[in-house]
């Protein structure tokens, strides 16, 4: 299939997306924490190396349980705040109450002091080819400032429109490029009309067209793909897993899992010809168990259609023997069978 993008074709946000750039609000859960054992606390309930994080620095990581199973996948950003180091955790949306309560569990003599700002703060995706350049231009600085950021790395840059302060933060590859900008609350419909201002040039997107997008770059979400019935190698996470760290939360079974090859399921993508639901699933009728449809050994967990590939795609997990690029598969929705085909994400680089 050909990579050239026939923009007449798709929604128009859709295509200024792929080929330049587009925006979206992205609601995410904001924890502050400060006291001089801050990384010591997170490097222990977490799956990353978060000890050695610097300042206009971070680390993406996850959040498990004592069974490796998945809490959250998180951002953390270590700042200096005015000489007074601390660190935000931006975790997905809903989940800000929850880690508190987890952190909170497991601190006890520790110098942590944790804070949910997320009622405070407002966010959103910036993302496509060219947005370093919008968002040099959105915030008057030179386009190596935005450029040269690293990922996780952030910096404090301001929209001359609104003269507002805006936390800029690099994010993994969607589109090519993705950025978030968080911001006060109160600032947030001042960002937001200087980015409208720039009409069809750099378009808000929508839900569904984010969703498209978010699966062809093979994102999980919680919810979906991230959920406590995995676990980080399972889920595609292993680059946020730091094999060499100390003891952490989890650790001693995310090291089995890896060590004796033992990952059960793994997360992959499927095509098809026709639409494929979410909740659909796979079955190997050559299993001995007390099913008439055989073993269970995957699920779809989020589908949409692919203007850019010209076909349904899906996110899901299928059992390890059966998850390599090229294998076909039965999926199965109520009554109705589809054929799909398993292929290496993400979908579109």
């Amino acid at each position: 299939m050909s990579n050239d993008l026939d923009i007449s074709s798709y929604n128009q946000a859709y295509a200024v997306a792929k080929t330049s750039v587009a925006w979206k609000p992205h609601p995410v859960g904001i924890l502050r924490a400060w006291g001089n054992e801050r990384l010591d606390l997170l490097q222990r309930m977490t799956t990353n190396n978060v000890s050695t994080v610097k300042a206009g620095e971070g680390v993406q990581t996850v959040f498990i349980t004592d069974k490796a199973r998945i809490i959250d996948v998180a951002t953390v950003l270590e700042r200096e705040n005015e000489g007074k180091p601390d660190v935000l955790m931006l975790l997905s949306d809903g989940m800000d109450e929850r880690i508190a309560a987890w952190l909170d569990k497991y601190t006890f003599m520790d110098d942590f002091t944790i804070e949910n700002l997320t009622a405070q703060c407002a966010s959103l995706l910036v993302f496509g080819p060219r947005s370093a350049e919008f968002l040099a231009q959105l915030t008057g600085v030179e386009l190596p400032e935005v450029q040269g950021l690293r990922l996780n790395h952030w910096k404090t840059l301001s929209v001359p429109a609104s003269g507002l302060p805006v936390m800029l933060v690099k994010q993994p590859p969607f589109c090519e490029l993705c950025y978030l900008l968080l911001m006060r609350k109160d600032d947030e419909s001042a960002v937001l009309a200087a980015l409208r201002s720039y009409g069809d040039q750099a378009p808000e997107i929508d839900e569904h067209t984010f969703e498209t997008l978010r699966i062809e770059a093979g994102w999980g979400k919680l919810g979906a793909e991230w959920t406590d019935a995995h676990n980080p190698l399972e889920a595609g996470l292993v680059s946020l897993v730091d094999f060499r760290k100390g003891c952490y939360i989890g650790q001693e079974v995310i090291a089995r899992l890896d060590t004796y090859n033992k990952v059960k399921v793994r997360l992959v993508g499927f095509t098809a010809a026709q639409e494929i639901p979410v909740g659909a699933k796979f079955w190997d009728e050559t299993a001995t168990t007390a099913s008439a449809s055989g073993a269970e050994i995957g699920s779809i967990t989020s589908a949409a259609y692919s203007p850019e590939l010209g076909t349904f795609i899906a996110l899901g997990y299928l059992r390890t023997a059966f998850a390599s690029p090229g294998v076909i598969m039965e999926a199965v929705f109520g009554d109705e069978k589809l054929t799909v085909e398993v292929v290496k994400l993400p979908f579109v680089m």
